[in-house]
């Protein structure tokens, strides 16, 4: 687990969902925010207007970088002219420097993107297992067996553009239906084996698998 660099709230929240890597992205926005300072405010409804200036080093110059972040404090809706969020998906440190400004403690689910929480099913996990030994599991099969006939029909109608709306659409109806109709369940693994080792509960006995005797130590 990385450590806090800041006593703020919303590093916390970022920390228990992001993966490693994608928190350390965000840390470092966060921890950023101390070369950033707001200049000038235009409150309006229902988005206020403020000016960030940052101070950047370019090799051994330094220069300062006027940012415009518009901030809506109803819907917490916030857009910064670096896009970096767009581009990268995580906050920029002119958003958060807003937001901390605004005594904002919990980031919206909206700026919390699925593909980088550590709790999302990997679709790499469903991949069909064929060599050495191992076999794929009854999910891995069903997966591939979808994946194939998906991208049959991809084929047949990617082609015609109006054919290729009307998949996409059925597609995204039965995405929005099973998303509502089947709760989140975690992943197994995906490494089993015909040939795995069955260890048994009882300790101080031998265990027997497809490879021989295994003694208990």
């Amino acid at each position: 687990m990385v450590p806090y660099a800041t006593r703020y709230y919303i590093e916390k929240q970022f920390q228990e969902v992001y993966t490693i890597s994608k928190f350390k992205e965000f840390q470092a926005e966060l921890t950023g925010k101390v070369y950033c300072n707001i200049t000038s405010i235009e409150v309006g409804y229902p988005e206020s207007r403020y000016e960030v200036q940052e101070d950047i080093k370019l090799n051994e110059r330094k220069k300062k970088k006027r940012f415009t972040v518009m901030f809506e404090g109803e819907k917490y809706h916030i857009v910064c002219s670096c896009h970096l969020f767009e581009f990268r998906g995580i906050l920029c440190r002119h958003a958060l420097s807003v937001l901390i400004r605004n005594d904002v403690k919990f980031i919206p689910d909206s700026y919390i993107l699925r593909r980088w929480r550590r709790d999302v099913c990997r679709a790499y996990t469903r991949v069909k297992i064929n060599y050495n030994g191992w076999v794929s599991t009854p999910e891995q099969v069903r997966y591939d067996q979808l994946q194939s006939l998906s991208a049959k029909v991809a084929n047949l109608v990617v082609d015609d553009e109006e054919r290729t709306r009307k998949f996409m659409e059925l597609l995204e109806n039965q995405l929005n239906n099973l998303t509502i109709s089947i709760p989140r369940t975690n992943c197994g693994s995906n490494l089993l084996s015909q040939g795995s080792v069955q260890i048994s509960s009882d300790c101080g006995k031998a265990a027997r698998t497809s490879f021989g005797l295994i003694l208990d130590p």
